[in-house]
């Protein structure tokens, strides 16, 4: 549960003002606190939504924040930086 700010939306694979069966979490508006305890109590008594978005976050947690995701994003930056192509560069090796 989060408030649609800055980068949540994006970090929970939500695009402000959706739950979309991708996301990892569920958005509220900010400063909606009415909102919020609803989506909790909603969240409270839905035992299958609560394992569908703790499944879904723990697959993008593997996908997007692995030690080897972290390593190419920041592998990426510093070729971009360096004006190299993923041609030139090649493929990261296995860790």
């Amino acid at each position: 549960m989060a408030t649609a700010v800055n980068e949540i939306p994006d970090i929970l694979g939500a695009p402000e003002g959706t739950n979309g069966a991708t996301a990892t979490g569920r958005l509220v508006p900010p400063q909606d606190f009415a909102t919020m305890a609803d989506a909790f109590v909603e969240m409270a008594a839905n035992a299958d939504a609560r394992r569908a978005l703790g499944a879904r976050a723990a697959r993008d947690a593997a996908e997007r924040h692995s030690l080897r995701a972290v390593i190419s994003a920041y592998q990426g930056l510093y070729d971009e930086a360096r004006g190299l192509s993923e041609r030139e560069v090649g493929p990261i090796p296995a860790l």
